[in-house]
């Protein structure tokens, strides 16, 4: 079975500038292993041991955005009817629905 999973809003690991040497609050972490790796769930989305924290002064090594969250699945629907009773009267009748299917939205994950 495979199993598709949406993609979402792309994001970055960061990691401390220890010591303060680097002057840059961007700092990212190492990257050591595939952190695509293992099951995507949402107490884990990814694999956490692929990043390490940089020595002091060492400036990142994983890209920017490699990482992609949860995707979102919200269907919003509309049907409406217009009627026109005079040239000047018109009546809309009108039915929304806001997340239809009542999807859940995890949101950002958890390392």
């Amino acid at each position: 079975m495979v199993l598709l999973l949406p993609e979402g809003f792309p994001y970055s690991i960061y990691a401390q500038d220890l010591g303060g040497t680097l002057d840059d609050f961007n700092n990212r972490a190492h990257l050591v292993g595939n952190p695509n790796s293992g099951s995507h769930t949402i107490a884990q989305w990814f694999n956490t041991a692929a990043f390490t924290q940089p020595d002091a002064g060492v400036i990142w090594h994983s890209g920017r955005n490699i990482l992609r969250g949860p995707g979102i699945n919200n269907w919003d629907m509309s049907v409406f009817k217009n009627f026109a009773f005079r040239e000047q009267v018109r009546l809309q009748l009108r039915l929304e629905s806001f997340n239809a299917f009542n999807h859940h939205a995890v949101g950002w994950p958890a390392p």
